[in-house]
């Protein structure tokens, strides 16, 4: 795959959201979810990752993310959007100081 970095600052704090420009040409978005080290020590943390789309659709979900859970991968079509938001909300059970990480966001072409 021909990658393009998507300048996602990796790390946010819950109940924050970006959103990016989708390159043309380029139909996929891919990351790599997961609550910050900084929060997992935590034993409330939990976090929620959410994609949407230029009509507000949420296209990728990762549920509530707890200290213990697992990192996911995000992998979405892109295809038909102008643009994407990322967010991180505060999942069930969570503080206001939860952060999460969007590791290696980046916006991708499949070749297709």
């Amino acid at each position: 795959m021909d990658s393009g970095r998507c300048p996602v600052n990796p790390r946010m704090r819950a109940n924050a959201s970006a959103t990016f420009a989708v390159p043309p040409g380029y139909d996929r978005l891919q990351a790599i979810v997961m609550p910050a080290y900084e929060s997992t020590h935590l034993f409330d943390c939990a976090v929620e990752f959410e994609v949407s789309n230029d009509r507000g659709e949420v296209i990728f979900s990762s549920g509530t993310m707890t200290a213990r859970s697992l990192p996911q991968r995000v992998d979405v079509d892109v295809r038909g959007t102008s643009s994407v938001t990322l967010s991180l909300l505060l999942g069930e059970g969570g503080t206001r100081g939860d952060f999460g990480n969007w590791n290696m966001a980046s916006f991708a072409k499949s070749g297709n």
